[in-house]
């Protein structure tokens, strides 16, 4: 646990900017989420964003200003993103199958700590910030297979937690810090015994999210 609580303080401000930059991404106007491209074809949800094309553009988005940060890569975005190489693409791709997977796996994909849904947004913040005290770990012991499958998990419940949730529906137009920085405000959340939430109806509404009418998250 003390490891734990040295790495929210120790590497905070190194990886910050990554993922404060990936939650504006976020706060956009939410649609549902799918989990890849074949999802979006086999249910001809044209209009849908999915959990791939999210993640993918927000690591290249990052990365690109990352590059352009140091001086080294002046070039238009498109030369920019040739640059980057087949082994950047591959790492990127990993992060994508994990993510997706939490969507198919038995073990996550019922499960509403993964999705925040069914009023669990308290035990589903507590695994949001596992996931990345693993994907940091794994960084440091330079395991990055395991990093890049930790991150993938992280996005996608970050990405759930502003499509299943009614953040939006309650006016909230910025990115909610408290999620992995627990000194921040916190915004109350509905009780458990209240769930409004599960699989089946989550299916059944296209822009995700709950009832405007609910008070707190």
């Amino acid at each position: 646990m003390s490891q734990g609580r040295g790495i929210w303080e120790g590497s905070g401000k190194q990886v910050h900017h990554f993922v404060v930059t990936y939650l504006l991404l976020m706060a956009l106007p939410c649609m549902g989420f799918l989990p890849n491209f074949w999802s979006a074809v086999l249910t001809l949800s044209w209009d849908s964003h999915t959990h791939q094309h999210i993640t993918e553009q927000a690591i290249l988005n990052v990365t690109l200003e990352t590059l352009r940060g140091t001086n080294k890569h002046q070039g238009n975005q498109a030369e920019e993103q040739t640059r980057l190489g087949r082994a950047f693409w591959r790492a990127v791709g990993e992060v994508v199958i994990s993510n997706a997977a939490m969507d198919f796996l038995s073990s996550t994909r019922s499960d509403p700590v993964y999705h925040f849904y069914s009023e669990r947004v308290d035990s589903a913040m507590a695994m949001l910030r596992q996931f990345w005290t693993e994907a940091v770990l794994s960084i440091r012991a330079k395991e990055y297979q395991s990093a890049r499958k930790s991150l993938g998990q992280l996005f996608h419940s970050l990405q759930d937690f502003y499509s299943h949730s009614n953040w939006v529906e309650m006016g909230q137009l910025s990115i909610y810090h408290h999620l992995l920085q627990p000194e921040e405000p916190a915004i109350p959340v509905a009780k458990v015994q209240q769930p409004e939430l599960d699989p089946a109806a989550r299916s059944q509404r296209p822009s995700g999210g709950r009832s405007a009418a609910a008070e707190g998250l």
